[in-house]
């Protein structure tokens, strides 16, 4: 079984990719979204 994600948004540095000790590969992002939020007074 393989597990699939999906993300959007603009790479804010460029992608580290370590090993583990076992020697599995890692990947780090990060990642910069758009996101509508409300304020104290419910206004966008």
């Amino acid at each position: 079984m393989i597990n699939q994600v999906t993300l959007v948004g603009r790479l804010t540095r460029d992608p580290e990719l370590n090993q583990t000790t076992e020697g599995t590969p890692v990947s780090h992002i990060t990642l910069a979204v758009n996101r509508n939020f409300r304020n104290h007074n419910g206004e966008f």
